[in-house]
């Protein structure tokens, strides 16, 4: 199983981000304090932020955060339509053989009882090996509300 947590500083190029709310470096996302201010106040679930972007001089950005997703799903439906390289290719390190999406995302309807505003699937997909992340509807309510 890999667990993927934050090690250090996420360091971003300040012109790439300026013009942006949300910017995904993978495998971070950084957002403003605007956007950070917009889910606090209306309570959205399966986030925490970090204060610890920096450009790639070393220098703090205090204007953006880290969002780090904290809730997984369960695995997706049998009807999610996965395939895999043929042999699978295996990581040399962990063993993960990873699947590449081949259809749109299949949950039993159970599956969601427990989730949160923001959530990542189970599988780690495509070549990034990244999972997906799965946002519900008041998530994009209130970025039409604040941000767009």
């Amino acid at each position: 199983n890999i667990v993927r947590s934050l090690v250090g500083d996420v360091l971003i190029d300040r012109k790439f981000i300026r013009k942006q709310a949300i910017a995904s470096l993978r495998p971070d996302i950084i957002v403003t304090p605007q956007v950070k201010w917009a889910i606090e106040t209306e309570g959205l679930t399966g986030v925490k932020f970090i204060h610890n972007v920096r450009d790639y001089k070393g220098r703090e950005m205090p204007d953006y955060y880290s969002m780090i997703i904290e809730h997984v799903l369960p695995p997706m439906c049998e009807q999610t339509w996965l395939t895999y390289d043929s042999p699978a290719k295996k990581c040399d390190k962990c063993g993960l053989v990873v699947p590449y999406i081949r259809s749109n995302l299949y949950y039993k309807e159970k599956d969601f009882n427990n989730a949160n505003d923001f959530n990542l699937t189970h599988e780690f997909l495509n070549n990034w090996a990244e999972r997906y992340i799965i946002v519900s509807k008041r998530v994009k309510e209130v970025f039409k509300k604040y941000i767009m």
